[in-house]
């Protein structure tokens, strides 16, 4: 299985700290605390072919990209 690294920023609008995770290519959510404030971040991944869920509250990848990740703060 594929695994995959993305560095994406914590989502504290104070902090913005860039953070690296790794997913595979089965994965659809992740969540990690920001080493830098502590905040809680949901990670959401997104393939074209994903239907309902975060594919249709943030919308599917765009211009012929492979995924989509978004970054939310965590509940």
């Amino acid at each position: 299985m594929a695994r995959f690294r993305e560095m994406v920023n914590c989502t504290n609008p104070g902090c913005g700290q860039p953070a690296e995770i790794e997913f595979t290519e089965a994965t659809r959510k992740l969540r990690f605390t920001c080493p830098a404030c502590g905040q809680l971040n949901q990670v959401e991944i997104i393939l074209p072919s994903d239907e309902g869920g975060a594919a249709g509250r943030y919308g599917l990848p765009e211009n012929g990209a492979k995924m989509k990740i978004v970054v939310v703060p965590g509940d």
